[in-house]
């Protein structure tokens, strides 16, 4: 028996959704002239230049640039930050470049720049005729925003399905009995912790430093061997239903699994990369036990709290 929320799509997550890609339509339009702010936006004229030699690429008789975004080096925006329309400047800031080796060097550009007028961003309004403008696909703004629910929707009823599947498997580990080998909890410790150290890469962190932000040696420890042994218990008592119910995995459930175990790939050619490199038995049982765990759901007595 398992307790789980309702399912409900966030009407808001929708609408913030709807109003990103409104946002993506935006137009800069002329501002009451002031001095140039960090944050402004401003439509700039621009002379570049490294020693003699024009840089077309930062050249422009137009453009609208906003500062501190990051778009330019700090002492390009130190520059522009005061100016008022109609004002003209020249000045030499650093930025980054490659030299013939690919080496990276500072490069110094002298820059003349014309501040042509202060602007403003504004928004589309979300409206039927904005949609029939810039999203013809869709035959009105219902028609836009139900095409976006459905797609949240159907990833939220991923993620819902796979917490309820979760539950279930934790319940039913409840009932697993005896004992599990020392040298398996030792392979998936190595396989947790291969996984542990690509995700402190990924952050830029040393293992010492990721185990640390987590409480530390013994807690991170204890944290793990209680996450393996959580981990092995479902996995070996969605085995033994498997087994028990003499169930049969469908191609639904191999493709399932490739989703599960990576969103981003066509479930046929992750299927076929695994078969093709000899781990197609860890795509075996992972459909294996995902086939127990439908069932497992399918079969559960499931309170949805109000």
């Amino acid at each position: 028996s398992i307790t789980v929320p309702r399912f409900a799509v966030d009407e808001a997550q929708v609408q913030k959704q709807m109003d990103d890609i409104a946002e993506r339509y935006a137009e800069y339009v002329a501002d009451d002239p002031h001095p140039v702010k960090k944050g402004d936006s401003v439509k700039v004229k621009l002379e570049c230049f490294d020693g003699d030699t024009p840089m077309p690429g930062l050249t422009t008789d137009g453009r609208t640039y906003t500062t501190g975004a990051g778009y330019m080096p700090d002492g390009f925006d130190e520059n522009i930050i005061g100016m008022n329309v109609g004002e003209t400047k020249t000045f030499t800031f650093e930025g980054p470049s490659l030299d013939d080796s690919g080496n990276e060097i500072k490069q110094v550009v002298t820059c003349t720049a014309t501040i042509l007028e202060t602007q403003k961003k504004v928004t589309p309004a979300l409206t039927d005729e904005w949609v029939k403008k810039y999203m013809p696909m869709y035959k009105s703004l219902d028609d836009f925003r139900g095409s976006i629910r459905d797609s949240i929707e159907k990833q939220t009823r991923d993620q819902y399905d796979d917490y309820t599947r979760q539950l279930a498997a934790s319940e039913l580990a409840k009932r697993f009995q005896g004992r599990i080998a020392d040298e398996i909890y030792e392979a998936m410790r190595e396989q947790l912790m291969t996984q542990v150290r690509q995700t402190a890469q990924q952050q830029g962190k040393t293992l010492d430093a990721f185990i640390e932000e987590q409480g530390g040696q013994q807690q991170f420890g204890m944290m793990m061997m209680m996450q393996i042994r959580e981990l092995l218990v479902q996995g070996f008592a969605l085995d033994a239903l498997f087994r028990h119910e003499h169930l049969v995995v469908s191609d639904e459930d191999i493709n399932d699994a490739c989703h599960l175990m990576n969103p981003q790939i066509n479930p046929k050619m992750l299927r076929q990369r695994l078969e093709q490199t000899g781990r197609g038995f860890m795509l075996r049982e992972s459909a294996e036990r995902l086939c127990a765990n439908k069932w497992l759901v399918e079969h559960a007595n499931i309170t949805v709290a109000s």
